[in-house]
C-alpha cells in the first residue's frame, strides 16, 4: 500500500518547482560548456586580426540558459504581484533597494541606446556574453531571493543545490590539478559539440598549461570569484546546517574548492578569503574579547595552518607575488615609451623623458625635420640612404631608416625607427606616414591618453597598465556608459607600444580586469553607484543584525556566512571582472542574503 502524501511532502515538492530556476542559477549555469561558432564582427577594426571567426566555450550557452531563466523568472514575478501577495518591498529599507537595483538597471539600458554597438550591448558579444539581457535576468535574480523566500526550508533547498553545483566545480578543479583535464577527453567533447554539427571534427585544445586549474569558469581568475563565493558558504553548512547530507556535501565541496584555488594560482581569490576571514574575526570580537583563550586558540590556529601551507609548497609564494608585480618578461625597460604622428609630425617618446618631434617628407627617398635639433648632442644624416641617428642622450639612440615592403600587390616606401632594441614600422602612403601592425593592418598611430601607475604598469599581472589607459575614459560615462559588453570598443585597443611594452601585443582587451571600472565604463557611473548602494544596505543590514549580537542557531550563522561570501567576492572585483560564469551566483547569495536577515529577524520578534 502507498504512503499518503502529507502536505508537508506537497509543500517541498511545491517548493522545489517554485526554486527551480534559482537552483539551476547556483548549480547548473556554472558548469555548462558548449562550443558555439560566431563571426564576432571585429574583423573590421584594424586593431583585430583579419579572421573574424571565433570559438566560444564557456560563455555563450551560459547566457542562454540564463536568458529562459529571465524570462521564466519575469513571468513568476508578474504572476506573484498580479496576485496582490505581500512584498517585502513595503517598508522603507526595501524600497531605497529597490531605488538603487532600478537605478542600476535603467542606466544600464540607457547605456545600450549610446552604445557602440547597440546588438551586442543588449544580447551579449565577443569574450563576454554579459549582454544587458543578463544584467536585467541577475536582477530578477536578486528581487526573487530577495523578496518571494519566507521560509528555512527554501534556503536549505537552495543552499543544497549550490553545495552540489560547488562539488562538481571543485571536483573538475582537482582532477585539472592532478593532470586529468576533462576538456580533453571523449565524453566531454561529445558534450562541447553536442549544440555544434559544424565542429564535431575540430579537435578542442586550450592554452592553459597542465596542472592550472580552470574548471568551467573559463579562466582561473574567476576560480578566485568562485570560491570567494563559495567557500565561506560551504563552511557554514559544514557547521550549522541540520541535515547531514548537506554537511558532507559542504565539506567535500569546500576541500575540492580550496585545492582548485591553491592550483589555480589566483592570487586575487586569496584576497578575497583573506578579507572574508578579517570580517570574519571582526564579528568575533565581542566574543573572543569575552573568552580570550579561544580568542588566542583560533589566532594560533591560523598561524599554523599558514605556515604549514607555506611549507608544503614554498613556491607557491614566490609564484603569487611574481604574479602580483609583474606580467611577463616582455615588461621591463623599454627606451620608447610612446610613438604617434601629430599634425604631420612624428613623435617619439623615450623613457626618460625627451620627446624627439621629427616632420617626414618622401620624395625619392626620406627626409628629415627635426625639431629643436639643438637639444640633441649629434644628429649624423646619410643623405644617400636617406637615414638619421640621433643621440638623444648618452646611451639613447634613435634610428631612423629607410626599407621598402609589399602591401596588397603594391609596394611602399617604409620607414623603420629603432631604438633600445624595439623597432617601429610606418608605410609611407597618401602623404603621410601609416604604421603596421602584428596583424598585418594599417592603422594611423596616435598618442593614447593614460593616467596613473607611472613606473608600476606591471602590477597586479598588468592590471597597472590596463587601468591607467581606463582611468581617461571614466570622465565621460557620467551618466551613460558605453554599453554593456562594449569595453572593446572604448579601450584603445590601438595603443600599440603600451601594449608591445607590457606583453600585451597580440591580445585584444575586451574587460578591465575591475568590476567597478567595468560597470562604470560600460554601463555607466550611476549604475555603478546603484549597485554599490544595494551592497551598502546589505552591510548595513547585517551589522546591524548580527555584531555584538551572539545570536545562535542557523538562520543568523548562515547570515554572517552569507554575508563573508559576498564581501569576498566585492574585494575579489578590485582585480576580476563581472563574468557570467560567476555574477549571477553573487546576485542570487545577495539576495539570499537579504532573506536570511529579514527571516532572522522576523525569528527574533516571534
Amino acid at each position: 500500500m502507498r504512503p499518503m502524501k502529507t502536505k508537508e511532502t506537497i509543500r517541498e515538492r511545491k517548493t522545489i518547482g517554485t526554486l527551480l530556476p534559482i537552483i539551476f542559477v547556483l548549480a547548473v549555469v556554472p558548469l555548462v560548456c558548449i562550443i558555439h561558432k560566431y563571426d564576432c564582427g571585429l574583423e573590421t577594426n584594424a586593431w583585430f586580426s583579419k579572421a573574424g571567426t571565433v570559438y566560444d566555450f564557456f560563455l555563450y550557452y551560459k547566457s542562454k540558459i540564463l536568458l529562459i531563466i529571465g524570462v521564466v523568472l519575469a513571468c513568476m514575478a508578474g504572476n506573484y504581484l498580479y496576485s496582490k501577495k505581500e512584498t517585502v518591498f513595503r517598508d522603507d529599507r526595501s524600497r531605497y533597494v529597490l531605488i538603487c537595483l532600478g537605478c542600476f538597471i535603467a542606466f544600464s539600458l540607457v547605456s545600450v541606446l549610446f552604445s557602440y554597438s547597440p546588438g551586442e550591448a543588449f544580447w551579449g558579444g565577443y569574450e563576454q556574453w554579459e549582454g544587458f539581457v543578463a544584467l536585467f535576468t541577475y536582477a530578477l535574480i536578486f528581487l526573487f531571493t530577495y523578496a518571494f523566500l519566507h521560509h528555512e526550508g527554501e534556503l536549505y533547498v537552495l543552499f543544497g543545490a549550490f553545495a552540489v553545483g560547488a562539488l562538481i566545480v571543485g571536483v573538475l578543479g582537482v582532477f585539472q590539478a592532478a593532470g586529468y583535464d576533462y576538456m580533453k577527453s571523449g565524453w566531454m567533447h561529445a558534450i562541447l559539440t553536442s549544440l555544434e554539427s559544424s565542429v564535431l571534427k575540430m579537435k578542442v585544445a586550450l592554452s592553459f598549461e597542465e596542472g592550472m586549474v580552470y574548471s568551467t569558469l573559463y579562466n582561473p581568475n574567476y576560480i578566485g570569484s568562485y570560491v570567494s563565493l563559495a567557500l565561506p558558504v560551504m563552511a557554514g553548512l559544514v557547521i550549522w546546517s541540520k541535515k547531514i547530507w548537506l554537511r558532507a556535501v559542504a565539506g567535500l565541496a569546500a576541500a575540492a574548492a580550496l585545492v582548485s584555488l591553491y592550483f589555480s594560482q589566483s592570487f586575487t581569490g586569496f584576497i578575497g578569503l583573506a578579507a572574508a576571514l578579517v570580517l570574519m574575526a571582526v564579528f568575533c570580537i565581542p566574543s573572543l574579547v569575552k573568552k580570550p583563550k579561544i580568542g588566542f586558540s583560533v589566532l594560533g590556529g591560523v598561524v599554523v595552518i599558514a605556515i604549514v601551507t607555506i611549507a608544503v609548497r614554498p613556491a607557491f609564494v614566490t609564484t603569487a607575488w611574481n604574479r602580483l608585480t609583474q606580467t611577463t618578461a616582455a615588461q621591463g625597460s623599454h627606451m620608447i615609451e610612446e610613438i604617434f604622428t601629430e599634425e604631420g609630425d612624428l613623435v617619439v617618446r623615450t623613457s626618460a623623458g625627451d620627446e624627439v618631434k621629427t616632420g617626414i617628407s618622401y620624395k625619392d627617398g626620406f627626409l628629415y625635420d627635426v625639431h629643436n635639433e639643438q637639444n640633441f648632442q649629434n644628429i649624423e644624416k646619410n643623405d644617400l640612404s636617406h637615414t638619421m641617428v640621433l643621440t638623444v642622450r648618452d646611451n639613447d639612440v634613435l634610428h631612423f631608416s629607410q626599407a621598402s615592403t609589399a602591401f596588397e600587390g603594391k609596394t611602399y616606401p617604409m620607414l623603420i625607427v629603432s631604438g633600445g632594441g624595439d623597432s617601429w614600422s610606418f608605410l609611407w602612403g597618401k602623404d603621410k606616414l601609416v604604421y603596421q601592425n602584428v596583424f598585418g593592418k594599417l592603422d594611423e598611430i596616435r598618442e593614447i591618453p593614460h593616467f596613473g601607475f607611472e613606473g608600476n604598469m606591471s602590477l597586479a599581472n598588468g592590471r597597472g597598465y590596463i587601468w591607467s589607459r581606463t582611468f581617461p575614459l571614466l570622465t565621460k560615462h557620467i551618466l551613460a556608459g558605453c554599453g554593456a559588453d562594449n569595453f572593446v570598443y572604448d579601450y584603445p585597443n590601438n595603443d600599440y607600444v603600451g601594449q608591445r611594452n607590457n606583453g600585451f601585443e597580440t591580445q585584444i582587451m575586451t574587460k578591465p580586469h575591475n568590476m567597478y571600472l567595468q560597470i562604470w565604463v560600460q554601463d555607466g557611473f550611476l549604475a555603478l553607484l546603484g549597485m554599490l548602494g544595494i551592497f551598502l544596505f546589505y552591510v548595513i543590514d547585517t551589522f546591524r543584525r548580527y555584531f555584538a549580537k551572539g545570536k545562535k542557531g542557523f538562520l543568523p550563522n548562515m547570515g554572517i556566512c552569507v554575508f563573508l561570501a559576498i564581501a569576498g567576492f566585492m574585494v575579489v572585483g578590485l582585480a576580476n571582472d563581472s563574468t557570467i560564469t560567476v555574477t549571477p551566483l553573487y546576485w542570487s547569495l545577495l539576495g539570499i542574503g537579504f532573506t536570511i536577515n529579514r527571516m532572522a529577524g522576523e525569528q527574533e520578534n516571534g
